[in-house]
């Protein structure tokens, strides 16, 4: 439901990457968040689903917050962690409340700067192939920039309502 209905909004994921380390049985902790953040989303987006969707929500806010609160850092930042608050906000905005998401995209651009990936093409990317492995380079850094600019969007969207200085620069 993911892929049909918010991918083609919100096309921050590489559909061939996520189902090649979706169905691992060990996965990292931002990994699941993620994963669980999809499905929250899907379940936000569909009619079927109204009694799991608040469980679901819930389930992954306190995942992706424990991400954050963990004191032994073994969990570090990855821009899947990025990618999941974006659809969090984006949830949020839909089905808790404005200041909620709005909270949360602070969260997203926070997130941002802190990885610096809107530097991704900063420095010289290896010669693009055509190598069709789902965690190729191309591939990952495809999806970080798609993943910074949706992050760009949400920041301009939301402050064109406010009449706000954008967080991500251009």
């Amino acid at each position: 439901m993911f892929f049909e209905r918010v991918q083609p909004m919100v096309p921050i994921l590489q559909r061939h990457r996520y189902f090649s380390w979706a169905r691992e049985p060990q996965q990292s902790a931002n990994r699941r968040g993620l994963q669980q953040a999809i499905r929250t989303l899907a379940a936000g987006v569909s009619s079927q689903l109204p009694e799991v969707r608040v469980a679901l929500y819930r389930t992954t806010r306190h995942t992706l917050e424990s991400l954050e609160s963990d004191d032994t850092l073994l969990t570090a930042p990855d821009f899947e962690q990025v990618q999941a608050w974006i659809l969090i906000a984006i949830y949020e905005f839909m089905q808790v409340s404005y200041s909620r998401g709005w909270m949360s995209a602070g969260r997203v651009f926070r997130l941002v700067q802190l990885l610096r990936l809107p530097e991704i093409d900063a420095s010289p990317l290896p010669l693009l192939d055509l190598d069709l492995d789902p965690d190729s380079n191309w591939v990952v850094a495809e999806e970080k920039r798609r993943t910074v600019w949706m992050a760009y969007i949400m920041d301009c969207s939301l402050n064109l309502r406010h009449k706000g200085s954008l967080t991500l620069t251009e």
